[in-house]
């Protein structure tokens, strides 16, 4: 009976149902090729969009200190010393992927949002100077001005 199909009590032969072995590698096969493009673009498009929420980010935060400086006339305690933003003046929502931090002065200030490891890890970090000049150091491989790919 092995290798043949079955045959009824009435003489009637009977298909099996199921699928064969090569069948299931020939579906293995093609989900593998599928896998192997799809995975990379979807990566590709989700380190697009952190780094245009950390572009947003950056813009929010220097909104901020324009704020903070038509209070205050300057620029300086937008910021501590160690470059963090002080909370009313800015919350960035690329929190997780980025850090964000200001190097400020009485009239001019540069916002700097640098990569965390992980999947942005070697995407190279971006600036947003108070003059409105946009650098991004693209994948660490020298600034270049503006933020475009």
């Amino acid at each position: 009976m092995i290798g043949r199909t079955p045959i009824d009590a009435d003489g009637a032969r009977r298909k099996r149902h199921g699928f064969t072995l090569v069948e299931l590698l020939v579906a293995l096969a093609i989900l593998a090729i599928v896998s192997a493009i799809a995975i990379p673009a979807y990566n590709s498009y989700s380190i697009e969009t952190y780094r245009g929420e950390a572009k947003s980010d950056l813009l929010l935060c220097a909104q901020g200190l324009e704020r903070f400086a038509s209070e205050n006339f300057t620029y300086v305690g937008g910021a501590d010393g160690s470059g963090v933003l002080a909370a009313p003046v800015c919350q960035p929502l690329s929190g997780t992927r980025y850090d964000i931090t200001a190097t400020v002065a009485a009239d001019t200030f540069t916002l700097t949002a640098t990569p965390r490891t992980g999947i942005m890890s070697g995407d190279g970090a971006l600036e947003y100077g108070s003059n409105g000049v946009r650098r991004w150091n693209k994948f660490d491989g020298g600034w270049q001005t503006g933020w475009e790919e």
